[in-house]
C-alpha cells in the first residue's frame, strides 16, 4: 500500500513551541549569560540538575514493574500509519499526531518517552508498552492486545468547496474526482458505485491543487491526510466520508492491568482538558472527531468495502520526504 508522505511544513516557530509544550520535556539545552547571582540568593543549577530534579520529585501511577524501562513509558510506533499521524523526519526523529498524543499522555503518568518501530501491536509487553493508532478489529485479532481510548480515525474523506454535512451521493454524480490509482481510496470509490468521472493524480499534493485550481470537482483520499493538506487552500475542506469511520486507540498488553488502568485515565485526561484538540487542530486542520454521521449522505453502505483500521489504511502516497511534513 502506498503511503502518504505529505509534502507540507507545520509553521515552524509556533509549531515548535506548541510541539515542546506538548512534549512536555522536549525543549532543548538553553544557554544563558553566566551572570553571578549568589548575592541574591540565588544558587545556579544546570539545565540536567533541572530536569533531573523535575524527574525525581515525580510520580507514577504506574508499577515500575509493568514498564519495559522503569521511569520511561516506551511506545511503539507502526511504520505504516503516515501523515499526519505520524512522520519520520531524515534524522530518524518523529513527528505528528501519535508523537504528540503519546508525549500527553505519558505527562499524565509521570514518565518520560521512548520511541521504537514495530510491526504490529502484538510488540505491547515485549517490545514496547503502548502502541499508537491501533483500532479495536486489528486489536482483537492479536492475542493478549486490548485497545484503551480513541483519539483518531481512519476513513477515506471527500474534499470539496462546500460545508461538512451538506454532500449527499446526488451531488457527485457527472463530478470529476481525483483520487490516487491503486490506493485504498480508489478501491472504496469504486465500491461505491457513484456515477463519478475518475480523474488520478499521483499524489494528494497533486489533486488538492488541481481542486483548487477548479480543474476538478472534489478530491478521494485518506480523511487525515486530505484535512492536512486541505488547511493550505482556502475554502477547501472535508465534506464527509465514504465509509464508516474506524477509530484508532492505544494498544495495551491484557495482561498488565495496571498499566491499562492508568494509561486509559490518561487519556481521557488529555481528551477532556483540551490537548487532543489542539493537537488535532494544529495538524490536521478542522478534522474533529469522524464518526458514522460523517458518512456522506445516501452512500450505499452496503456497497463500500473499507480496509479503514488496518496496517494499509492511508489512501495514497504524496510525492516529498517525511522531514518536509515534521514539526521542527
Amino acid at each position: 500500500m502506498k503511503r502518504n508522505n505529505i509534502n507540507r511544513v507545520p509553521k515552524a516557530v509556533a509549531a515548535g513551541l506548541l510541539a515542546a509544550t506538548l512534549a512536555g520535556c522536549s525543549i532543548g539545552p538553553v544557554n544563558l549569560p553566566d551572570i553571578d547571582l549568589s548575592f541574591m540568593g540565588v544558587v545556579k543549577t544546570s539545565v540536567a540538575d533541572a530536569r533531573a530534579s523535575i524527574r525525581a520529585s515525580r510520580t507514577s501511577p504506574v508499577d515500575s514493574s509493568e514498564l519495559i524501562e522503569a521511569g520511561y513509558l516506551t511506545v511503539g510506533l507502526l511504520p505504516s500509519s503516515t501523515t499526519p499521524l505520524l512522520s519520520t523526519k531524515t534524522d530518524g526523529s518523529h513527528a505528528g499526531i501519535d508523537v504528540e498524543f503519546a508525549y500527553a499522555v505519558a505527562d499524565q503518568l509521570g514518565l518520560d518517552v521512548e520511541f521504537v518501530t514495530v510491526s504490529s501491536a502484538s510488540a505491547t509487553g515485549t517490545q514496547c508498552d503502548v502502541v499508537m493508532g491501533v483500532s479495536s478489529s486489528d486489536a482483537a485479532s492479536t492475542t493478549g492486545v486490548s485497545v484503551v481510548g480513541a483519539y483518531a480515525e481512519s476513513a477515506v474523506g471527500v474534499f470539496a468547496r462546500g460545508s461538512e454535512g451538506q454532500l449527499a451521493a446526488a451531488d457527485l454524480v457527472g463530478k470529476t474526482v481525483g483520487v490516487q490509482p491503486g490506493s485504498v481510496s480508489e478501491r472504496t470509490l469504486s465500491n461505491t458505485n457513484l456515477d463519478i468521472v475518475e480523474q488520478t493524480f499521483t499524489s494528494i499534493n497533486d489533486s488538492m491543487s488541481a481542486l483548487a485550481a477548479g480543474t476538478i470537482d472534489a478530491v478521494v483520499c485518506d480523511a487525515y491526510a486530505g484535512s492536512y493538506l486541505a488547511s493550505d487552500y482556502q475554502g477547501i475542506g472535508l465534506l464527509g466520508t465514504l465509509d464508516t469511520p474506524v477509530s484508532l486507540g492505544v494498544a495495551v498488553s491484557s495482561s498488565k492491568a495496571g498499566l491499562s488502568s492508568a494509561v486509559q485515565i490518561a487519556v481521557t485526561a488529555v481528551q477532556g482538558n483540551g490537548q487532543l484538540d489542539v493537537i488535532k487542530s494544529r495538524w490536521a486542520n478542522s478534522v474533529g472527531t469522524l464518526t458514522s454521521a460523517s458518512m456522506i449522505q445516501d452512500i450505499n453502505a452496503a456497497a463500500v468495502t473499507s480496509e479503514a483500521g488496518s496496517a494499509a489504511t492511508t489512501a495514497g502516497s504524496v510525492a516529498t520526504t517525511a522531514s518536509d511534513s515534521a514539526a521542527q
